[in-house]
C-alpha cells in the first residue's frame, strides 16, 4: 500500500549512529542516510509503492564532504520516489535547510523521480552541476547563491526529460544557473546579479535532439551587460515557449533571448528592457517557424533581430527613454525594430506592432520585479 516513510537529519544535534526515524533520533549527515540505505532499511529495499522523505533541519549549515553527500549509488525510481526537504522547527513548515556543497555534488542524475524542496545551496569551491537532475525530477522553493564556479559551469544540469524548476532564486552566482538538454519547465524563478559574482547565462539549452519542449514562464531577472537570460543552441525541431517573463538589464551587450536553430519558438507576453538585441534569432533552414507576439520592449538598441524563416511578429509594443533612430528593414514609430537581413529570411509575417504612450520601467532592486509606471495608456501593462 502507498505511503511515506520519513527520515530526519539534524546537522547540529544529530548523530549518524542514530536510526534517523525521528527528530529525537536524527542523523547528523548524509553519511547516516547512506549507511541506512545499504543496510536495507529503505523503501527501495522493500516491496510495494512508497515514498522516502528526508527532512533536513535548518539548525546549522551542513557542509558536504566525500562521506557526507547523497552518493550516486542511491537510486530512486517511479516505484520508490525520494523527497529531500528542509524545515525550521516542524517538518513541512517551509523553512530552508542550508547546505554548502563545498565542491561536491548534492544530487545526481543516477537518481530519478526525486524532489528537492526548501533547500538553500551554496558552494565555496568550484563545482560543475551541484544538482544534476535525473528523470522526472523537481526543484521547488530552493535558493542558490554564492556559487564560486567557472563561467561555463552550471549550478543545475538537466539532461533527462520531464523535469521542473519552480519558484527558485539565483543570486550572486557565476557561470550558468540552469543548463538543460532535455524537456524542462522553468517557472516563477528569480535571477539577479548581486555581490561580486556575475551570472553568465540564466538558462542555457544545448541539445541535438529533436522535438524537445522547453517552457520558461513567469520568471524575473535583473541582469547586467555580462549576462544573458535564455540562450538556446538546438536542433531545428526543438520547441521553446517563453512567456510572461520580466527581464531587465543594466547593460546593453547581452541578450534576453538568443536562439540558434531555435525551432518552433513562441515568445509572448514578456517584458524586455535595456538589451543590445532583446531577441536574436538565427535559423539555418526553411523548416523552422516561430512567433513573437504581445511583448513589451523598453529601451533596447534592437528589439528583434531575425534571420529565420516563417517567423510571425505581431502585436508587440516598444518604448524608450530617447528617440533613438533605429536601423532595420521594418521600423514602427521609430521604436520597435524588426531587423531582417535581405535575402536571408523568407516567409515572415509582420503585423500589428506599434509604440505606446510614455512608459517607464521601475526596478524594485529586490524580489518584486517588473514594476511598470504608465502614463496616458489604457489596459495592457500596469503597476
Amino acid at each position: 500500500m502507498a505511503g511515506v516513510t520519513d527520515w530526519y537529519i539534524d546537522p547540529l544535534d544529530g548523530d549518524d549512529t542514530n536510526t534517523g526515524t525521528s527528530e529525537a533520533d536524527a542523523w547528523k549527515t548524509f553519511g547516516g542516510v547512506v549507511d541506512s540505505w545499504y543496510d536495507g532499511d529503505w523503501s527501495q529495499s522493500s516491496s510495494g509503492f512508497n515514498t522516502d522523505r528526508i527532512n533536513i533541519k535548518s539548525s546549522t549549515t551542513m557542509t558536504l564532504t566525500e562521506n557526507n553527500r547523497i552518493l550516486n549509488e542511491m537510486v530512486s525510481n517511479s516505484n520508490y520516489p525520494l523527497i529531500l526537504r528542509g524545515y525550521d522547527t516542524t517538518p513541512g513548515d517551509s523553512g530552508r535547510a542550508v547546505i554548502d556543497c563545498n565542491g561536491y555534488r548534492f544530487a545526481s542524475d543516477a537518481m530519478s523521480y526525486y524532489s528537492i524542496e526548501n533547500i538553500e545551496l551554496t558552494s565555496s569551491s568550484n563545482i560543475n552541476a551541484a544538482v544534476k537532475l535525473g528523470l522526472n525530477c523537481r526543484v521547488l522553493n530552493c535558493v542558490f547563491h554564492d556559487f564560486n564556479i567557472s563561467s561555463t559551469y552550471s549550478i543545475i544540469v538537466s539532461s533527462r526529460s520531464k523535469n521542473s524548476i519552480i519558484n527558485c532564486q539565483f543570486y550572486d552566482c557565476a557561470g550558468y544557473c540552469i543548463k538543460a538538454t532535455a524537456p524542462i519547465v522553468i517557472s516563477s524563478c528569480y535571477f539577479e546579479n548581486s555581490g561580486t559574482k556575475t551570472i553568465n547565462r540564466c538558462i542555457f539549452f544545448n541539445t541535438s535532439y529533436d522535438s524537445y519542449d522547453h517552457i520558461i514562464s513567469d520568471n524575473i531577472a535583473y541582469l547586467d551587460s555580462s549576462s544573458d537570460f535564455v540562450v538556446a543552441v538546438t536542433n531545428n525541431y526543438a520547441a521553446l515557449k517563453i512567456t510572461g517573463n520580466t527581464v531587465i538589464t543594466s547593460g546593453s551587450s547581452s541578450y534576453a533571448a538568443y536562439f540558434y536553430r531555435g525551432g518552433a519558438c513562441i515568445i509572448a507576453d514578456n517584458i524586455f528592457e535595456g538589451f543590445d538585441n532583446a531577441i536574436y534569432h538565427i535559423g539555418v533552414s526553411n523548416e523552422t517557424a516561430g512567433m513573437v507576439a504581445n511583448n513589451y520592449f523598453y529601451d533596447n538598441t534592437t528589439d528583434i533581430y531575425n534571420s529565420d524563416y516563417y517567423m510571425t511578429v505581431e502585436n508587440n509594443y516598444s518604448e524608450g527613454s530617447s528617440g533613438i533612430t533605429k536601423s532595420g528593414s521594418v521600423s514602427y514609430d521609430n521604436r520597435l525594430t524588426y531587423f531582417q537581413p535581405t535575402g536571408n529570411a523568407l516567409g515572415n509575417s509582420v503585423s500589428g506592432n506599434k509604440s505606446i504612450g510614455a512608459v517607464q520601467l521601475v526596478s524594485s532592486g529586490g524580489g518584486g520585479g517588473g514594476l511598470i509606471k504608465t502614463s496616458g495608456m489604457s489596459g495592457g501593462f500596469s503597476a
